[in-house]
């Protein structure tokens, strides 16, 4: 048995072991991708108390070559991905040799025990690592063994924590997520999460992508960019990926405010070769202060507002004829209307269906009272808007959140006397 020396500080390698459950697991996904394997499978392993004993990552890839060994875990910050951008047609994730080390955040002990083949033999080994001395790794003696499968399994052992974000059904979803657009390129990769399959065409409701073509950074250089949107059929963080232009992830960041979808649960993700070039200076974490990012990000969330403007007048219109039918529309089918009435029908439009949204009450009213209700939100648009107002605080009785929202609503959509709309 010998032993590789990482050459990096201890506090150095602490600080990159510092990670989320679902991230760290990703990043050991990631690894399996990397080395060529189309598969990956993630196993959980329960102890009789129903406790988390260990957590078992498995990939059907090249292995870990043992003469490479020395290299791949002891030189940090100097992974062989930088130089090799592509591998077996597939982009590649990693590049600084730190996702390995991400596993320490889950577990004190931490086993690879890898199959490779060469000069048409193939050999096995195991590398183990230790939370207490995350600058050692000890490396086993390689064996020739009878088999033609090669790849890596990693055994997490002596887990910190029970995790139940690991236990339960959101880490399948939490994966998709980060996967989405990776599976979707590479349609011949797969992940099995505890025996089953993550698919993010199963919790996917919507999904468009959009070429932005070349953006124009501050430096005078232009980068092609494009965005992939996905929305969700069930609840879910709204968070934006930057990708590389394979739609591999290498950073994330909240949505924000900016952004208003309501009822959308969705997730972005930026995809540019340019993103890749900073991750590799190291200044994607910066991502909020950098001024090439910003600007990336800003066309794409523009274009992210158009999507959302463009999905919500869709559902809109879905939701009125459903209500012409009811017969409880304030207005009449007429193709001959002046412009001011045209105006104020998609001011009702927006506020009604957000109103519908709003009060979880409606939808349970009879007829003669939603008839009513559209009825007085009709004439206060058209006679008076500064009443609506009112009618949706005190008459209709929403929340004072609701009551924020849709007068930042009123704000975009009314100007006193001419009525306009952003739609």
């Amino acid at each position: 048995m010998g032993i590789v020396q990482v050459t990096a500080k201890k506090d150095f390698l602490e600080s990159i072991t510092s990670s989320r459950p679902i991230a760290a697991l990703a990043e050991l996904i990631w690894n399996g991708f990397d080395a060529a394997s189309n598969k990956v499978e993630v196993f959980l392993d329960i102890n009789e108390m129903n406790g988390l004993e260990s957590v078992r990552v498995r990939d059907y890839g090249d292995g870990i070559t043992f003469s490479k060994v020395d290299k791949l875990f002891g030189s940090l910050g100097d992974s062989w991905k930088k130089a090799a951008v592509r591998q077996h047609g597939r982009s590649l994730h990693g590049k600084n040799g730190k996702g390995r080390f991400k596993a320490f955040s889950l577990g004190h002990k931490v086993e690879w025990a890898t199959t490779f083949k060469e000069n048409g033999k193939s050999h096995s080994y195991k590398i183990v690592g230790n939370s207490t001395s995350l600058d050692n790794f000890n490396v086993g003696k390689v064996v020739e063994v009878d088999t033609n499968v090669s790849g890596t399994e990693v055994t997490i052992h002596n887990v910190v924590s029970d995790f139940r974000s690991l236990k339960d059904e959101t880490a399948q979803m939490s994966l998709a997520k980060i996967f989405a657009v990776f599976l979707t390129e590479y349609p011949e990769t797969s992940i099995e999460y505890d025996g089953k399959n993550v698919d993010p065409n199963a919790v996917q409701h919507h999904r468009e992508e959009y070429d932005l073509g070349e953006i124009g950074l501050n430096s005078g250089n232009r980068v092609r960019v494009s965005i992939v949107v996905i929305e969700w059929n069930i609840p879910t963080e709204r968070v934006v990926h930057l990708c590389d232009a394979s739609g591999i992830s290498l950073f994330e960041t909240p949505a924000g405010q900016q952004i208003r979808a309501p009822g959308f649960n969705f997730t972005a993700y930026i995809k540019s070769d340019h993103f890749r070039e900073l991750d590799k200076l190291g200044q994607l974490a910066l991502a909020d202060l950098h001024d090439d990012v910003q600007v990336i990000v800003r066309a794409a969330k523009n274009k992210m507002k158009e999507h959302f403007r463009k999905r919500l007048a869709s559902q809109h219109s879905q939701i009125v004829e459903k209500w012409k039918e009811e017969k409880i529309y304030p207005y009449e089918d007429n193709d001959n209307i002046d412009p001011v009435e045209f105006a104020e029908r998609q001011v009702f439009d927006i506020l009604a269906v957000n109103v519908q949204s709003y009060l979880p009450s409606f939808e349970d009213s009879d007829s003669k009272q939603k008839k009513f209700t559209f009825f007085l939100l009709a004439q206060a648009i058209r006679q008076n808007p500064d009443s609506v107002q009112f009618i949706i605080g005190e008459v209709l009785g929403l929340k004072k959140e609701a009551q924020d929202d849709l007068a930042l609503l009123l704000e975009k959509t009314i100007v006193d006397p001419h009525i306009r709309t952003t739609v």
